[in-house]
């Protein structure tokens, strides 16, 4: 996104007050409400109603967008921060879309573990696949990242809308890093029945401040690999496969959300570019 020097899409102040006009009003209270969900989003439960708080915020964008004084032929300049925002749109949806498909993959692994676990055997589970897919979202996150520090709005050089569109975005970026820091594998320090000690009373906590998938995966793991695992060792990890089978289910519905609220935002903007 270029560096903006204009105030495309300026909001009247003498035909419709951004203080005062519903819309613009609603707008600023579910940024307000994201920041606090892109603030907790260590948690999933946070992480899961931030991608649907999203959803709802990129819907109002949407209506802004279609408010009468922002129909109207677009200057050069103005074309070009909506192909800036269209790219930006693509690379969220890319991204999105490869997010989703490692969640599927997880859940695929977790019913692979279901399955050993009922057999009680021995074989070996790989994650490859999830962690390569995990890599190239990281890389993405990254390049993202680099763009939005670089091409930030300034507070007295955008409208309402711009800046909504600008948040939105970067909240998009910051949750879509908490659900892939969810799924990757965390880097620990410590003995390894130390840390499995640890992961199995997290399993059974309702409110943690760190998740991860390995969390959950960790007792199935040890069961799988181990040929003395009792009764209560297999129902516990079950248990544990349980409650990240919610998660993830959890979350693939809030991507989904977010996934058709940006399609029609990009037919929106699309729309601006016609007129």
């Amino acid at each position: 996104m270029s560096k903006i020097t204009e105030q495309p899409f300026h909001i009247r102040s003498n035909s419709m007050p951004s203080t005062s006009h519903p819309t613009v009003q609603r707008v600023e209270e579910l940024l307000h409400k994201q920041r606090a969900h892109v603030s907790s989003s260590r948690a999933t439960k946070f992480v899961c109603d931030g991608l649907r708080n999203l959803g709802d915020l990129f819907e109002l964008i949407d209506e802004l967008i279609r408010l009468p004084t922002n129909q109207q032929s677009l200057h050069p300049g103005q074309k070009k921060l909506v192909e800036g925002q269209l790219e930006d749109s693509l690379m969220l949806l890319d991204l999105i879309v490869n997010v989703r498909g490692c969640i599927v993959s997880m859940g695929e692994h977790v019913k692979d573990l279901y399955s050993s676990l009922r057999r009680k055997g021995n074989e070996a589970l790989s994650t490859k696949n999830i962690h390569k897919l995990l890599k190239n979202c990281r890389r993405t996150l990254v390049r993202m990242n680099h763009k939005s520090l670089s091409c930030s709005v300034g507070e007295k050089d955008s409208s309402t809308l711009v800046k909504a569109s600008e948040e939105a975005r970067m909240s998009s970026i910051s949750l879509l890093q908490s659900v892939v820091s969810f799924l990757s594998k965390p880097k620990q320090k410590g003995s390894r029945w130390s840390l499995v000690s640890k992961k199995r009373v997290a399993c059974k906590e309702s409110a943690i401040e760190e998740e991860s998938a390995d969390m959950w995966l960790q007792a199935s793991y040890d069961c799988v690999a181990s040929k003395e695992a009792d009764g209560m060792q297999v129902l516990e990890a079950q248990n544990c496969l349980e409650s990240l089978e919610i998660k993830l289910e959890s979350l693939e519905s809030g991507l989904d959300c977010l996934y058709k609220r940006l399609i029609q935002n990009r037919v929106s903007l699309l729309n601006l570019l016609s007129l």
